[in-house]
């Protein structure tokens, strides 16, 4: 067994939610099993150390970047830098996020008139 314990679970289950990796792209890029990587996921069985490897290399071949997050939440490291965070988004998503931003960062008519006046 190569770990028991929850924080792998957890900072597994995370990089592969965040880096949108189902588990039947790990398994199809892997050679590893569906049903044995539900069961890694559900924290019925523990990987041995090739299985980890194997996971943790199809992981970051489907998306270059995820054996450094896993790594960093497993150091406890609990978010990526603004950089790395827009660097993964499709530009469809960094489009939608500009829009949501937008009315944060731009000065209303209000409050330019208010700063005009004080």
């Amino acid at each position: 067994m190569l770990v028991n314990n929850l924080n792998f679970l957890q900072s597994f289950n995370r990089m592969l939610k965040h880096q949108k990796i189902t588990g039947k792209a790990l398994s199809e890029t892997s050679g590893i099993s569906t049903p044995h990587i539900s069961e890694i996921r559900n924290g019925k069985t523990n990987p041995s150390l090739e299985v980890f490897e194997r996971l943790i290399d199809a992981a970051e071949k489907l998306k270059p970047g995820s054996r450094r997050m896993f790594a960093s939440l497993m150091a406890g490291e609990e978010g990526l830098s603004i950089e790395e965070l827009a660097e993964q988004l499709s530009k469809k998503e960094l489009g939608q996020l500009l829009v949501a931003i937008a009315p944060r960062i731009s000065d209303s008519k209000e409050e330019m008139e208010e700063r005009a006046i004080a």
